[in-house]
């Protein structure tokens, strides 16, 4: 397990490719400051309770700005530090160019784009150095205001995910996204304080909607024992597509969920079968014996609506570190087989194809089998690990499948198979709901 955890956090936390970095140092390299081999930080942070955290990089006069967005390779921050939906809406173009300026503690940060569809907002932002004892890991999230306000409105939950790299000369670049849990209004105020009630704003930017909406009201209600859920709103967009419900869980349902070790969540599936990524859960409300709250789910955004979306809730078990998984291990020769686990279950493995050294396979759970794997990955018998990238995930007649792509996997290896799977969950199928989505 130990080797797992090691391989996963080194995966979970690459050096910026070589390219990717010599693009970025080329860019910056004209900036009159001390050369340092910059690294990749990947962050996805919740901020709850008012203290909010974030990651940032280099001042940019408007000059340099207009010089970056000339260069094919920068052409977009957000191409380069976006999720799977800010990247999906920069594709289509979509964003507005800003230059706004924070101030506050000898820091500065510029902002320089937005792109925002009513459920969620993405900014560019760039960070000058700064100075703090901090280590690298805690870098440079640390360097944000404690305070974020929708108009007046202080985001007790902001739900903000950062990707950023440090430049040569220390500064941070990158791409920070905001998921709130509140409705948000067509246009508004964004802006930043050092504490909830302070008077003093470091900076304020105005936003509005600029992307194109289909929107669903749905007002579908299920439930289950004493579980109660209001189908609220469907969202698609470029950016994302997002699940809106009010969700009611008594508390004799919810201790008895909690003596089990238990969690209810939510799978939504297109018409195909397609299991949408989850990009990002927020939620609010009372904190009562009722357990009342509103539940955003931000979700990949679709190319087109589908015909219909499927929205499963389910139970999984939980222990004090996540979801309770299993590790499985298989030798596999490079051609479609069966592979036998443990227990009672088996994968298929079929659809093998090779590009160079990019092996794409689709993998399929036979038998009373978990769903979801966490990650899959191939070791060679040197001990190097091949890593996975899911292309889509499926549930078809209530059996998963997974396609997959591992890169630079040389032909002549001989691999064995890792899993690590998730229990099975359990559907409930009171609570399902199937939506149809007109054109």
């Amino acid at each position: 397990m130990e080797k797992w955890e090691k391989s996963m956090k080194e995966f979970s936390n690459p050096e910026t490719p070589q390219s990717v970095e010599d693009r970025l140092m080329t860019t910056f390299e004209k900036l009159p400051k001390k050369r340092k081999r910059p690294k990749m930080i990947n962050g996805l942070i919740a901020a709850v309770l008012g203290l909010s955290i974030i990651s940032g990089a280099t001042f940019m006069s408007p000059a340099l700005a207009s010089t970056l967005k000339s260069m094919p390779f920068m052409d977009s921050l957000f191409e380069l530090f976006g999720d799977e939906g800010v990247q999906h809406a920069d594709k289509e173009g979509l964003g507005t160019e800003i230059y706004e300026v924070f101030e506050y503690d000898d820091k500065r940060v510029t902002f320089t784009n937005y792109i925002y569809d009513g459920n969620r907002f993405a900014l560019e932002f760039k960070l000058d150095p700064y100075d703090t004892i901090l280590p690298e890991e805690k870098r440079p999230y640390n360097a944000f205001p404690h305070a974020f306000y929708i108009n007046d409105t202080f985001l007790n939950v902001p739900s903000i995910n950062i990707r950023s790299v440090k430049m040569a000369d220390g500064s941070y670049t990158g791409v920070m996204t905001f998921s709130p849990s509140i409705d948000l209004p067509e246009e508004f105020t964004f802006g930043m304080k050092d504490f909830p009630k302070s008077d003093d704003w470091f900076g304020q930017i105005n936003i509005k909607h600029n992307t194109k909406n289909t929107n669903i009201v749905l007002d579908k209600f299920k439930k289950y024992g004493d579980i109660e859920i209001t189908y609220q709103a469907l969202s698609f967009t470029p950016l994302s597509t997002a699940l809106m419900l009010d969700f009611k869980n008594e508390s004799k349902m919810y201790n008895k969920l909690f003596d089990q070790n238990k969690n209810i969540n939510f799978f939504v599936l297109d018409d195909e079968g397609k299991i949408l990524d989850l990009l990002n859960i927020s939620s609010h409300g009372p904190n009562n014996s009722e357990m009342n709250f509103d539940y955003k789910g931000i979700l990949e955004p679709l190319d087109n609506p589908p015909r219909s979306i499927t929205i499963k809730p389910y139970l999984t078990r939980i222990n004090d570190t996540g979801f309770e998984a299993k590790e499985y291990q298989s030798n596999w020769k490079g051609a479609p087989a069966t592979i036998a686990t443990a227990d009672d279950w088996k994968l298929e493995v079929s659809n093998v194809q090779r590009n160079n050294n990019d092996l794409q396979l689709t993998l399929k759970a036979l038998g009373d089998v978990p769903y979801r794997n966490l990650t899959v990955k191939f070791e060679d018998d040197k001990g190097k690990d091949y890593w996975s990238e899911p292309i889509y995930e499926k549930i078809i007649d209530n059996k998963y499948e997974i396609q997959l792509v591992f890169k630079d996997v040389p032909q002549d290896e001989n691999l064995d198979i890792f899993t690590k799977i998730y229990e099975k969950p359990q559907f409930i199928e009171e609570l399902e709901i199937e939506i149809p989505v007109e054109e």
